[in-house]
């Protein structure tokens, strides 16, 4: 089949191509996902920065979720096959979720979105990946999920291009994007293959995940001339624009000089993030939450931990985590224990892992003055019994009243500060009051 090449992209022209070359002992594969969301569900099963899978139609398209999810788990299931083939100690990280499965793909968080805009609004392939990008930026926020999305279009697409990718997720460790396209071709025919079969749509994938793992970097010695985003050393390679069927037959970097396990010094794709380590244990990170919770919460730099939901969670050995404290309303973190200590976690995970974020009601801070012969006084009773000058802290939630009393021959003129007038004086926050006293005339 004939095929021709755009940077970041790869394309075919004509009919649906046809290969023999199948994946050793390939068999589909079967998602468990339940019912799909439009957003990325946690907890997350895994920790570190993974790909999280989208598939997506504009508003006018029809929605074939159903039939194409497992089609897409086994293609990336054939990806990862393949990857651990070409290298045994890496292979992409995927979004998947805590559910039984009899695959690891197979529990893949595989979103499920409507797009606001028609299928006319993505054809141009100069403007496509940005109008797709920011529509799905709410999918994943989290910075350390790149997203990888199946566009299914009713319409062909300009120049039949099958996928593309960014190299966002280079060495600077921003989110990459990698989008594979399904649609027909300008012959009404499916022009890039099929979903699920280890074909050409499976090359398409690794393709554009290789893309946006920052390939092909500058300085690599064979990119094609005109086409600085593809290597054109071999038509083996995966990055090559063009080719033949099937992904068992591609190699990842052809002689291993250009983008991937290389030794020269130009950014390496098999140093990314989001490729997990096979030849590094992997060890749990556990995170409790103890004393006066309320609604808070704990959360990880990398993805992985979101606490009090996904509390245990397992990261590659050489992996560093900082955790945050998100205190809920009217508490506050009070310390670390475990395996972090003080007010600052960051946890190295050489080994299991566990850590417990302590909080406390939050405590408001009330200062009275008095001015004058008097006394004051407050409910709770015994809190405060203030002759002059007084300083407490009350938990938070709590309110406080507080009550003027004259000494003989004395009258309450009344309150200044956070508090006016002549009555009882009540608070809830931090708070400055004055009580006046002065001689009965």
């Amino acid at each position: 089949m004939s095929l021709r090449g755009l940077a970041g992209s790869v394309v075919v022209a004509g009919a649906m191509l046809v290969g023999a070359a199948v994946a050793p002992a390939a068999h589909a594969a079967t998602w468990c996902g339940g019912t799909p969301a439009a957003a990325d569900r946690m907890p997350d099963a895994v920790g570190g920065n993974q790909y999280h899978v989208v598939y997506a139609v504009p508003s006018d398209g029809v929605d074939r979720f159903a039939d194409r999810a497992s089609g897409i788990v086994s293609d990336l299931a054939f990806v990862d096959r393949w990857w651990r083939l070409q290298d045994a100690t890496r292979t992409p990280r995927f979004d998947v979720l805590d559910v039984a499965c009899d695959s690891e793909l197979g529990r893949l968080d595989l979103s499920s979105i409507r797009l606001a805009l028609p299928a006319s609004a993505f054809v141009r392939p100069d403007t496509r990946t940005t109008q797709l990008r920011s529509a799905l930026s709410l999918v994943a926020p989290n910075a350390g999920k790149a997203i990888l999305v199946y566009y299914e279009s009713p319409i062909p697409l300009d120049g039949d291009i099958c996928g593309q990718g960014g190299n966002g997720a280079a060495a600077a460790g921003a989110p990459g994007f990698a989008a594979v396209y399904i649609a027909p071709n300008l012959y009404g025919s499916p022009g890039c293959g099929t979903v699920g079969g280890a074909d050409y749509m499976a090359i398409v994938a690794a393709h554009e995940l290789v893309h946006s793992l920052g390939a092909l970097p500058s300085g690599a010695p064979h990119p094609c001339p005109g086409d600085d985003g593809h290597p054109c050393d071999s038509q083996s390679d995966v990055l090559f624009s063009g080719g033949y069927c099937c992904l068992f037959d591609r190699q990842l970097d052809y002689g291993r000089d250009d983008y991937y396990g290389h030794s020269g010094a130009w950014w390496d794709t098999r140093n990314s993030l989001w490729l997990v380590h096979l030849d590094r244990p992997r060890f749990p990170l556990v995170v409790r939450l103890a004393g006066d919770v309320g609604e808070s919460s704990v959360d990880s730099d990398v993805p992985g931990i979101a606490c009090p939901t996904g509390c245990s969670v397992p990261y590659d050995a050489d992996a560093a985590v900082t955790l945050t404290a998100n205190a809920g309303i009217g508490r506050e973190l009070v310390r670390w224990e475990g395996d972090c200590a003080g007010v600052n976690c960051t946890v190295q995970m050489g080994a299991p892992r566990s850590v417990t974020a302590v909080f406390a009601r939050q405590k408001f801070r009330l200062a009275v003055v008095v001015r004058g012969k008097g006394l004051v006084s407050s409910q709770p009773r015994g809190l405060i019994a203030c002759p002059r000058k007084c300083v407490t802290a009350f938990a938070y939630g709590t309110p406080v009243t507080l009550t003027a009393r004259p000494a003989p021959h004395m009258r309450f003129a009344g309150w200044r500060g956070d508090c006016s007038g002549p009555g009882r004086c009540t608070v809830e926050e931090d708070a400055q009051v004055t009580a006046r006293f002065v001689r009965k005339k």
